[in-house]
């Protein structure tokens, strides 16, 4: 929290709005958050749409305006991996950096995310999909580093120990240009970044970054996307005019003679200076706003979190006191959401489990090629996919229709809504499934523990504010054991169901 006071100056200077109905909370399983501020003055209810965050895009952090914008390649400037070198480069010159409070409120990376567990850890998520995200995404970030991060260190090294030089930055460039550092700003800036605009892309938008993710979120990011992709530009500016005039020629509307412009209005790159005044020379002050009211309405120039719904405020003792507020990260499973943002969470609506291993070893036994396509898998609800029951289906009874209409896609839906209607000769294929989920259960290493029995061990945990990492990364694998468990559970139910009936 000793961060926080140079946070909050760093948004006065910026102008952005904060509304006094929320308040930025510490907490050391949660870190910064944000919670419903607690103010007598807030109402029982914040209605829908009320704005809570206005950030103006110039206090976004993206490659457009970092310290190496000048360096980076168009195929750079909208990219993970193009903001995540701005982000190593704006941190790396220290408090010369105009973001520097911003970043310093950062951790040198996210502990929690599953490539940073160790050896023991993993082993509690044994048969996994967790596991199975993290071989994956370990080989994209290696990937991403290989092919494009030390490429562009190579080929710009002589501009960017200069630039390290001019801001006077004590790094190593040995170190600053390692894969360890690359993959540790890539876990902070993968977990907080947003789609910003055409002209933007990717970047760093301080305070809605501090939403934390649930599947039923309050709270919404919103931003103008469609603005000039050269400028940022939200009104019909020079470059447009350019684009209107190349396309009304190539349709035989405008002579060649009529205009003798050949390329959109060049843009100026140069380097930022550490003195550079306010163009209007004005002192900055923070602005906190209510009611969802601001100082300035222009929706093209900011970027807003508002509530997505109407909110009840609890009464917790004190007024409102520690209810936090949600953002959704979009519809990730639990195993991404552990390998991507360090945690999990129970019951998580987008999960799905995926057989393809045991399937593939089914096809293998039957000497029969494995179709191309969507991988098989069950969802949160122990439903079967049309993947799964289409591969199944054809394989053992050859190429039929497995359109939407068919009888085999109408037997399909029988099984996941109402098995027990199954007709008898669907009762072959089911136990195929059936055995799948079987082999698919064996792949654990736990003793065959049922999911009510995790979710026994999670309500008996030590509370996360007074537990270790190891106990925490514990906690967030008997999340992911349960979770996947509960999917087993209820398709193996299913199918049981359906043979029985059958």
């Amino acid at each position: 929290m000793d961060k926080l006071p140079a946070f909050l100056k760093f948004l006065s200077d910026n102008k952005v709005l904060v509304s006094e109905l929320i308040t930025i909370s510490y907490s050391k399983s949660l870190g910064y958050h944000v919670t419903i501020s607690p103010n007598k003055s807030v109402p029982k209810y914040i209605d829908q749409d009320t704005l809570l965050v206005r950030v103006p895009k110039d206090a976004v952090l993206c490659t457009s305006c970092s310290v190496i914008a000048n360096l980076l390649t168009d195929d750079l400037v909208t990219s993970i991996a193009g903001i995540v070198l701005s982000f190593i480069f704006e941190r790396a010159v220290g408090n010369r950096s105009p973001w520097y409070a911003y970043l310093d409120m950062f951790p040198a990376r996210e502990s929690n995310c599953l490539r940073y567990w160790h050896k023991s850890e993993l082993e509690w998520l044994s048969g996994t999909d967790a596991i199975d995200t993290l071989n994956a995404s370990e080989m994209e970030i290696k990937s991403l580093y290989e092919d494009i991060i030390e490429p562009f260190y190579k080929k710009n090294k002589l501009e960017l120990t200069a630039l390290l030089g001019h801001y006077h930055s004590s790094e190593d460039w040995t170190h600053l240009t390692s894969f360890n550092v690359f993959a540790d700003a890539l876990s902070i800036v993968a977990a907080r970044c947003f789609e910003i605009d055409a002209f933007r892309g990717l970047g760093l938008c301080p305070v809605a970054d501090l939403f934390n993710h649930s599947d039923n979120n309050n709270v919404a990011f919103e931003s103008l996307f469609e603005v000039c992709e050269y400028c940022g530009d939200s009104d019909y500016c020079e470059h447009l005019a350019h684009q209107a005039r190349e396309q009304a020629r190539a349709e035989g509307n405008i002579s060649e003679g009529e205009s003798s412009d050949t390329e959109p209005p060049e843009l100026e790159d140069e380097w930022r200076s550490d003195d550079d005044p306010d163009e209007d020379g004005s002192e900055n002050s923070l602005s906190f706003v209510s009611d969802g009211e601001s100082e300035s309405s222009s929706e093209e120039t900011n970027c807003d979190v508002v509530t997505c719904k109407k909110i009840k405020v609890k009464q917790n003792g004190i007024f409102g006191d520690g209810q936090e507020l949600y953002n959704t990260y979009g519809d990730i499973c639990s195993a991404s959401l552990l390998a991507k943002y360090g945690f999990a969470i129970r019951g998580n609506k987008h999960d799905y489990l995926s057989v393809e291993r045991e399937l593939r070893a089914y096809f293998r036994r039957k000497q029969k090629k494995w179709p191309l396509g969507e991988y098989p898998k069950i969802d949160a609800s122990g439903r079967i996919s049309t993947s799964f029951w289409n591969r199944t289906v054809r394989l053992m009874f050859g190429d039929i229709d497995v359109s939407r209409n068919s009888k085999s896609m109408k037997t399909l839906h029988l099984l996941n809504t109402a098995p027990s209607k199954i007709p008898s000769e669907a009762s072959p294929v089911i136990g195929v499934i059936l055995s799948i989920l079987e082999q698919r259960r064996e792949r654990y290493e736990d003793g065959n523990v049922s999911s009510s029995e995790y979710d026994y061990l999670l309500s008996t945990s030590d509370d996360l504010e007074t537990s270790t990492i190891n106990n925490i990364r514990k906690r967030f694998a008997m999340t992911i054991l349960a979770n996947e468990k509960s999917m087993l559970e209820k398709a193996l139910k299913r199918c049981r169901s359906a043979l029985e009936n059958a």
